[in-house]
């Protein structure tokens, strides 16, 4: 499919519709070894941005516990996506930064830990700013310190940058050449954060199998054919459980996960 009928729409589900109007997933994320980072139900999309010329930071318009992150993203975003970054948030959290996944997950980007701790944030330190902002205008987040502000979004753009590198790292060595202002690169980032193996451990053997994957519809073609026997304990779980969303499976339902962000990740980047 090419860039313009990934923007008017993709399948998901039987006879959802997204694409410049695609739905988002928003139930509670969960998470186990390589478990899909997920919202179980699909609510309609952002409002469009005020008639303003576009821009990085204009281009989508999110809801308010969202858009009150946006100069915080837009500081911090070392030449991401603002846009796709505040995507992300969105389906992970809402903005809220009193979001809990697991007992472990919590906040606007629903930092996993001990692992995430590596970001620059703590389970407690996360905690402690959920309850300082108890009973606070939720637009106003101007009580926050520095200190504040780069655990909760800070921490989250530097995991997002390295799942990016990963994807980087990942691509050259199997020879994939995908654009970094693609649907197909945007969604492969977020797949390190939904399910990563897809990428660290599929991409390398579907590639030498049968050559790099053109794009990332064809990667999700492949992913979805290779045999379920032939993946690791925790793809192959993914790959044998029932889907959420009465898609092939649970692997799927992953993969539909990180195209979300993938459609963000272009239109903002056509946009910069």
């Amino acid at each position: 499919m090419g860039q313009g009928g990934r923007i008017v729409g993709a399948a998901i589900g039987a006879g959802a519709v997204f694409g410049i109007g695609y739905w988002i997933l928003r139930a509670r994320s969960s998470r186990a070894a390589e478990a899909p980072r997920e919202r179980g139900n699909y609510v309609p999309p952002p409002s469009p941005a005020p008639s303003t010329p576009p821009s990085v930071s204009s281009v989508m318009h999110f809801p308010p516990l969202v858009e009150r992150w946006r100069s915080e993203v837009a500081k911090r975003a070392q030449g991401l996506p603002v846009d796709a970054i505040l995507e992300w948030m969105r389906i992970e959290s809402g903005g809220d930064m009193c979001s809990v996944g697991t007992a472990t997950e919590i906040g606007v980007f629903q930092l996993n830990f001990p692992g995430d701790a590596k970001y620059g944030a703590t389970l407690e330190g996360l905690r402690e700013i959920c309850k300082k902002s108890q009973g606070r205008n939720p637009a106003d987040i101007s009580w926050m310190t520095e200190g504040d502000l780069d655990m909760e979004i800070g921490s989250g753009i530097r995991k997002i940058l390295a799942a990016r590198d990963t994807v980087r790292q990942v691509f050259t060595a199997s020879g994939i050449h995908w654009p970094e202002t693609s649907f197909d690169f945007g969604s492969a980032v977020k797949q390190i954060h939904a399910t990563p193996a897809v990428i660290t451990e599929l991409v390398p053997k579907i590639s030498h199998q049968s050559g790099p994957p053109a794009n990332w519809n064809e990667l999700h073609r492949r992913v979805n054919e290779f045999p379920a026997g032939q993946m690791g304990p925790g793809l192959r779980s993914l790959a044998l459980a029932p889907s959420k969303h009465g898609l092939k499976n649970r692997l799927e339902d992953t993969l539909r996960n990180a195209e979300i962000v993938g459609h963000a990740w272009e239109i903002a980047s056509a946009h910069a």
